[in-house]
């Protein structure tokens, strides 16, 4: 071979040497950069598990051959590198959990290696708490700890005060953070750990008392009346209902329509008649109602109402009012009446001429109330009517009725607000108005303000010198969980207190004048008992900082 041959390929094998230096360097750098991130892997394990100094401290922990990793090194790589994800696993298959292997300093990667002897000490459970009352059958789980010598591997919930078998259903590998139950009712809950070894802890137990919300209705069972009847009384001969918790109140009505639980009529025993107004084909409707406010469907039944001939009028048994006033509004005492077969009208005026049976006059009930337009001696005439037109002799009354200030009139109003003025009095039986603001009592509320048994509420405010908005709101007493709390009712334009909201509405809007009853003879015993107020604020519909405001009370012993 020439010379300059042999030169030339020793020349072209020079030129590969760098390159293979690059390769080497190359690799040097790609292990350097592994055993610094094993490292750092290494340093995590040793400061979350104490391992440092221990025969734990080695990248065998992960690895067969750096940088192979072993059953374990491969859990924490697919886990994202999670210790605690891992922990409740058995990597290696050796039956020890990874945490029981480092707890007991063992390799959890090796299956050759693993804790020795036998682990015959029992897990303890350190804490365990539910709340004391719920109202649904899943119940939350405070707090629920446990600790072991070489680690808890599983928690269980049971109803059972007898210890589970380390083989039974229902071991969690975490401790659970709720627990639903079947029924409502009082409840104890026993908690339990288990260890990789299967020894068992003694329990913990903790009670609850779970009271479900009532959401079903009654159911009316039965209800009947006679299929005819001569009288517009018709008897009621069954009627009956059950609920899941228990009936409260009863009601029968002539409509199809379902009653409010607030309604008027609910009564705590069921009916045992009931009156129409006029005879012919009727039906009435029977309902039942449970202490949460359920409200039953209906059962129905229908009656044929035929009068008989009657040529007999009815018979005023009572008529009085008192016989002094200081309001030209002056209260009706008494107004009875008895007919043959039932009184279904009633009229009051202060002529004595008997009325016609077409009086537009006439009413079902019989007034409570009259108002007079001027002081001085007045007596007022009562009639009583049946169904078939015949009309009582008269009964009257008389009242001297003596204005302590002059009545608010046409001609002479009283003024529009302006301004802030509050007036607080004591109850009275009837609304008293006057020029005089001050002097005014304009919210009365009947019987119950001279020791009767009824309410029954009535607003009168004589003439304005321009119209005015008006409110009426009640803070009602009510009794929750043994402690008094105030309800706060507003009356609505079609006259119903409904709870107040952020943006109340005016009773009455733009008014010069307003006499009208807002509800009449509810018995005190269907109230809550303690001091109901009446607040009644007139304002300028243009600037809601100007008013006048009444407070009146009454008291329910």
């Amino acid at each position: 071979m020439h010379k300059e041959s042999r030169k030339s390929i020793l020349g072209k094998k020079r030129m590969k040497r760098p390159f293979s230096i690059l390769c080497v360097m190359t690799l040097i750098l790609s292990v350097c950069a592994a055993a610094y991130a094993s490292s750092g892997y290494m340093t995590s394990f040793n400061n979350r598990y104490g391992t440092g100094g221990t025969a734990l401290n080695t990248c065998s922990v992960c690895h067969t051959t750096t940088p192979s990793v072993n059953s374990y090194g491969n859990a924490f790589k697919n886990s994202a590198r999670n210790y605690a994800t891992i922990e409740p696993m058995d990597s290696d298959g050796d039956g020890f959990t990874n945490i029981v292997e480092i707890n007991a300093r063992t390799f959890p990667g090796n299956a050759s290696s693993k804790p020795s002897g036998t682990d015959t000490a029992a897990p303890m459970v350190t804490g365990f708490s539910i709340p004391s009352t719920s109202n649904s059958l899943t119940v939350p789980i405070t707090t629920f700890t446990a600790t072991d010598n070489l680690g808890v591997a599983e928690y269980m919930l049971t109803e059972a005060s007898t210890k589970p078998a380390a083989s039974a259903t229902g071991w969690s590998s975490a401790a659970p953070t709720n627990y639903a139950f079947t029924s409502a009712g009082a409840k104890t809950l026993y908690a339990w750990a288990k260890d990789a070894a299967g020894n068992v802890s003694a329990s913990q137990s903790a009670n609850v008392a779970i009271t479900l919300p009532d959401t079903t209705p009654p159911t009316v069972t039965s209800f009947s009346i006679p299929s005819t009847s001569t009288s517009l009384t018709i008897p009621i001969t069954s009627f009956t209902a059950t609920d899941n918790v228990g009936v409260s109140s009863y009601l029968v009505t002539d409509t199809s329509a379902t009653p409010s639980a607030t309604a008027s009529g609910w009564n705590a025993s069921a009916p045992t008649s009931y009156a129409f107004t006029s005879a012919g084909t009727k039906t009435l409707y029977a309902w039942a109602k449970d202490a949460a406010g359920n409200i039953s469907a209906s059962r129905s039944a229908s009656v044929t109402v035929t009068l008989p001939s009657d040529n007999v009028p009815p018979d005023i048994t009572s008529f009085s009012m008192p016989s002094t006033s200081s309001s030209l509004t002056v209260r009706i005492t008494a107004f009875t009446a008895t007919d043959n077969v039932g009184v279904t009208s009633y009229l009051i005026k202060a002529r004595p001429a008997t009325p016609s049976v077409s009086s537009a006059k006439w009413r079902a009930t019989a007034p409570k109330r009259r108002k007079f337009s001027t002081g001085g001696i007045k007596t007022l005439y009562a009639w009583a009517k049946d169904a078939a037109g015949n009309i009582s002799a008269r009964g009257s009354a008389t009242v001297n009725i003596t204005l302590p200030i002059a009545a608010a009139t046409a001609t002479n109003p009283m003024p529009a607000p302006s301004g802030q003025q509050v007036f607080t009095y004591e109850p009275t039986d009837v609304s008293i108005t006057t020029v005089d603001p001050a002097s005014a009592k304009p919210v009365s509320v009947g019987p119950i303000a001279v020791g009767g048994d009824t309410l029954s509420i009535h607003v009168s405010i004589g003439q304005l010198a321009s119209p005015v908005n008006i409110y009426l709101t009640a803070y009602a007493p009510s009794d929750i969980s043994g402690g008094q709390h105030l309800d706060v009712l507003t009356l609505t334009p079609d006259n119903n207190f409904e709870p107040l909201s952020d943006k109340s509405v005016p009773w009455r809007t733009g008014v010069t004048e307003v006499d009208e009853a807002i509800v009449s003879d509810i018995p005190i015993s269907d109230l809550p008992k303690g001091t109901h107020l009446l607040v009644l604020t007139v304002t300028s519909p243009d600037n809601r900082n100007s008013y006048y405001q009444w407070v009146t009370y009454f008291t329910v012993q």
